[in-house]
């Protein structure tokens, strides 16, 4: 469960990373 909890926090952070 932690995992998914990362992942989510995690690929908000990046998409917007990689956009910019």
């Amino acid at each position: 469960m932690a995992n998914s909890q990362f992942s989510i926090s995690y690929f908000p952070v990046f998409v917007p990373m990689q956009s910019s």
